[in-house]
């Protein structure tokens, strides 16, 4: 039969297709509701609750680096042109590689590559490139770059992180009191990432004052419990303000004992060298010379040029009286001269174990690295008075009170 001559069955017809392509239509957009729901799962957690990527980078822990890293490919698995993803994921890749996970170096690079191609102003790919600056020793391009940003983006939620990099950057160069203040304006803008609470709380133990420090590590902790370091932080504030008659050795020991029953799969090798270096101070303190110096070995088995533990090893040669302990101390300096605790509690040490010569070489050297401070005029002071010249031990005690009146470190002395 002519079908033309019923024009109902091609009404139909076009029905029939204009059915199939909204259902398929609609099937379609299920499916792109769908990708999109569970990329945000992934992102952000179920209703947006937290435990996904992002809160597990803000947990600034190896072990968050590594979840968040699996949590991104996944991301990308299902959706290979989502912009946070690939951008978070150069974040994650590069602050791996910071954490000593050299594998990842090839791949934060190219991530990176995939991240500046998305042209997004993202912080995680901002953070990614100043991070892969300072991991390459370009410090001062790294500081160029940060004040850039803040230039750049004043309005940006992501400032409180610029400030941060910013802080590492001057830190890196020796410029403490300008990085102090970078770390200050972080963690007041932003209290709750753990990782700018710990920048400020290192930058003030850098600084001398430790019951401040460990103040701050506290409120890291207070954002994130299980902040390896600020928990590391803690235990050498504490060993710190033992050593002044203040804290408890017992005390840091046992938290630093506590972050060493880490399973070693959320423990770095640097970060457990970093522990060890620790315990080896507070053994020290608690006058178990053995004990520290079997900690101090082990952590440089870990990792032979990390600075805590060339400071660890000196630490216990001054307290055994070993002639090559000043050595030891030039060395720890050497592999980090912007520390200016390990040049002034380095001469503190030697002038104990009695190596005059070596004391002062260490606070010569401070002075012409770094600015000097209350800090260092009450060391040069002490050094002097031991020498028997009180005329210029008070005349480095009155330095000391103009450049910073109000200081502990001068009411206490």
């Amino acid at each position: 039969m002519d079908p033309i001559g019923h024009p109902w069955r091609s009404a139909g017809l076009k029905i029939a297709v204009a059915a199939l392509l909204a259902s398929g239509i609609y099937a379609g957009y299920r499916y792109y509701v769908q990708i999109r729901r569970d990329v945000a799962v992934l992102i952000d957690g179920p209703g947006g609750s937290g435990g996904g990527a992002r809160a597990e980078m803000a947990k600034d822990t190896p072990a968050g680096w590594l979840r968040a890293e699996k949590l991104l490919e996944e991301v990308l698995r299902i959706h290979p042109r989502n912009a946070f993803g690939i951008v978070a994921l150069a974040d994650a890749e590069t602050q791996l590689v910071g954490a000593g996970y050299a594998d990842r170096a090839g791949r934060a690079e190219e991530t990176r590559r995939k991240a500046d191609a998305k042209g997004l102003p993202f912080a995680e790919l901002f953070d990614a490139h100043a991070l892969a600056l300072l991991q390459a020793g370009k410090v001062a391009e790294a500081e160029a770059y940060a004040r850039s940003l803040l230039e750049k983006y004043p309005a940006l939620p992501a400032v409180p992180r610029f400030h941060d990099l910013l802080g590492r950057a001057l830190r890196a160069q020796g410029k403490l009191a300008e990085a102090k203040a970078s770390f200050k304006r972080a963690q007041d803008a932003d209290w709750r990432q753990p990782r700018f609470v710990a920048d400020y709380a290192e930058a003030l133990l850098d600084d001398g004052d430790a019951a401040a420090a460990a103040a701050a590590f506290d409120r890291a902790l207070q954002a994130h419990s299980g902040h390896l370091r600020s928990q590391i932080g803690k235990a050498r504030a504490q060993i710190a303000l033992a050593r002044q008659g203040r804290g408890d050795a017992k005390g840091a020991r046992a938290l630093l004992d506590s972050v060493l029953r880490t399973p070693e799969q959320e423990l770095t090798p640097e970060l457990r060298a970093r522990a060890l270096a620790g315990r080896a101070e507070a053994r020290l303190a608690e006058q178990d010379a053995a004990g520290a110096a079997e900690d101090s070995a082990a952590a440089l088995a870990l990792a032979p040029r990390l600075p805590a533990a060339l400071r660890a090893r000196a630490m216990v040669d001054a307290a055994v009286r070993r002639p090559g302990a000043a050595h030891q101390f030039e060395a720890a300096i050497a592999a980090d001269p912007a520390d200016p605790s390990t040049y002034l509690e380095g001469a503190a040490a030697l002038q104990a174990a009695g190596d005059m010569a070596g004391a002062a070489k260490l606070l010569a050297a401070h002075e012409r690295t770094l600015p000097a401070t209350a800090r260092y005029h009450l060391a040069r002071a002490r050094l002097l008075a031991n020498r028997g010249d009180a005329s210029a031990a008070r005349a480095e005690e009155s330095k000391a009170a103009e450049l910073d009146p109000a200081t502990a470190l001068v009411r206490t002395r």
